[in-house]
């Protein structure tokens, strides 16, 4: 049977409108964890790497409003907070790359499920979820990158279907 190692080299090229860009520290990081999340063959550990990289992504390119709490008896002040880590992917995922808010749901519920928190159960059905999720995640990193980049969505280089269709449990011993 042939492993990955097997598989024929991609030629990647750049296209000329990274010429002479240097990618911030947040963009650098996010592609550290594409990179990561492209090279592992466990399907969780490439969900969660994905994943960060969007993490990454939306505290990057999405602006969100402070949120206010108010006391409900005076109105006075009582803490300002930064927006939420959901809040703000849900606007990068939705609002600025055009996805369907079911399919963020989907994401976020086996974002929850196999990296924060440990509050939802890692159950059979999230796992074979992982293997159709990750090759979106990975789409919306790429298109995530190239929006804090300046780069027009369509543009290569975007991940191969190819290596990402495989069974949730092909690795397991």
């Amino acid at each position: 049977m042939a492993g990955r190692g097997d598989m024929a080299p991609m030629k990647v090229e750049l296209p000329a409108e990274l010429e002479g860009i240097t990618p911030s520290d947040n963009v650098f990081s996010a592609l550290f964890w594409l990179r990561r999340g492209l090279a592992e063959r466990d399907p969780i550990e490439t969900f969660s790497a994905l994943m960060v990289c969007l993490q990454i992504m939306a505290r990057h390119i999405v602006v969100g409003q402070p949120v206010v709490r108010h006391c409900p008896s005076c109105g006075s002040q009582l803490e300002v907070t930064e927006p939420s880590i959901t809040s703000l992917t849900r606007e990068l995922i939705v609002s600025r790359l055009g996805v369907s808010p079911e399919l963020f749901e989907r994401l976020w519920k086996a974002r929850n499920a196999v990296v924060a928190h440990g509050n939802l159960s890692v159950t059979p059905q999230v796992l074979l979820d992982l293997t159709e999720l990750k090759f979106d995640a990975a789409i919306l990193a790429f298109q995530s990158i190239k929006l804090g980049l300046g780069m027009p969505l369509d543009l290569p280089p975007s991940p191969s279907q190819a290596f990402f269709v495989t069974d949730a449990f092909m690795y397991v011993d």
